[in-house]
């Protein structure tokens, strides 16, 4: 695969550690912040005697003029805008983001619906997009081979979110939705939340909805402890507005857990049968869903084996092998 190619992975010093050895590729270190001005000029110099430049962000470098290839995994930016801190911002991604769409050979999109989205906002030609889906990691070894784990996690039952905190994961609705559950019927899950970002605003609904005491805030968590949290988890859950793609879920389904998401953005295209949907606006409905999906024991079985069979499909290898097609591609011309 790609044999007769060399590649150079431009990284930050600190990840080096995270990443495998292989004898065609070399590391080359780009200590610079990510939208940072170093970045746009160290990256086009290291760069400048390449046959192709991959992106995997669209914050590519303006002053590269080599042939370009670049990844957009989501729209978030253009389609709520709302989360961004302010006006410029706003107009920085749609610029960045436009700029990208006329300068790149290829684009690739983690999903169809990031294609389908970068040719509506953007007018992204189609005859320059792949869709090349992304894989999913397996859990550590000593996750798998440890039958212990999945007990020692939680004393509780528990229905488990993983995500960042922003406004589009829809982690009001959820804990609405939740709380609805519990006080409709004699629920006895909590809700464990995984995930780096401000947690006040969730933790002042919660007390509103008078279940701060069912819900866990976790914060971001290591490897290990999340392959824990899913392996121990009744049902994992996505209700988000909008993914480009949905890791967590996922990697709930390597685990063998249930998922019950949102039939929004990628979701439906990733998940196919393996998850039971709902709408994300309607409180009511994710309600509906967790409790459906919690007092069947039946339900669950079925999402644990179409879960099996929905994620073989998502593989690295064959991710891999795609990308060097779209290299050969963007190269030739």
């Amino acid at each position: 695969m790609g044999s007769d190619l060399h590649f150079v992975a431009l990284t930050r010093r600190r990840y080096c550690q995270e990443l495998p050895e292989h004898s065609n590729l070399e590391y080359s270190f780009v200590e610079a912040k990510i939208y940072s001005l170093k970045e746009q000029i160290v990256v086009p110099w290291k760069s400048k005697d390449f046959a192709l430049l991959h992106a995997v962000h669209y914050n590519f470098p303006l002053l590269h003029r080599g042939p370009l290839v670049i990844t957009i995994h989501d729209l978030t930016p253009l389609m709520f805008p709302e989360l961004l801190p302010h006006r410029l911002a706003l107009i920085y991604a749609r610029a960045w983001l436009s700029r990208a769409v006329r300068q790149a050979r290829r684009i690739i999109t983690v999903s169809d619906f990031t294609k389908q989205q970068l040719m509506k906002l953007l007018g992204a030609p189609e005859n320059k997009i792949r869709v090349i889906h992304s894989g999913v990691n397996f859990p550590p070894p000593e996750v798998i081979n440890d039958p212990g784990i999945a007990s020692s996690t939680s004393e509780s039952k528990y229905v488990l979110f993983v995500g960042n905190l922003k406004p589009h994961k829809n982690l009001q609705r959820l804990i609405q939705a939740f709380a609805r559950v519990c006080h409709c019927h004699s629920l006895d899950h909590r809700l464990v939340i995984a995930g780096a970002g401000p947690q006040d605003p969730w933790k002042e609904i919660a007390i509103r909805e008078n279940v701060a005491g069912r819900i866990d805030f976790l914060g971001a968590v290591d490897n290990r402890s999340l392959w824990n949290l899913y392996r121990s988890a009744d049902l994992f859950v996505m209700p988000s507005l909008s993914e480009g793609f949905g890791f967590p879920a996922l990697e709930a389904l390597r685990c063998g857990t249930p998922v019950a998401a949102a039939n929004a953005g990628s979701l439906p295209e990733i998940l196919a049968e393996a998850a039971v949907y709902f709408d994300p606006y309607s409180v009511e409905e994710i309600a509906q869903c967790l409790w459906r999906s919690l007092e069947s024991d039946s339900l669950r079985a079925h999402l644990r084996l179409q879960g099996a069979k929905q994620v073989r499909k998502f593989d690295w290898e064959r991710t891999a092998k795609r990308h060097v097609e779209v290299y050969r591609e963007a190269i030739s011309g």
